[in-house]
């Protein structure tokens, strides 16, 4: 499972490329859990698990991609 810590944008970075808006949804510093990436030529949406759909989150909004190992 991978996952991503929200760290947070600026609006031109929320706004680059269409993505979804994380006011009201996304806390800062909460790690979320990635259900999938779609990968763009000039940028990079992520889609978190329990998260209603979307359009995707800017992944310049999150720090590293990490893989998470459930024990």
């Amino acid at each position: 499972m991978k996952t991503a810590k929200f760290i947070g944008h600026n609006d031109e970075q929320r706004r680059f490329g269409n993505c979804q808006e994380t006011r009201g949804i996304l806390v800062p510093g909460r790690v979320y859990e990635i259900e999938r990436v779609q990968t763009h030529s000039w940028h990079t949406k992520l889609h978190l698990v329990d998260i209603k759909p979307g359009k995707g989150f800017n992944k310049v909004s999150f720090g590293e991609i990490q893989e998470r190992k459930d024990s």
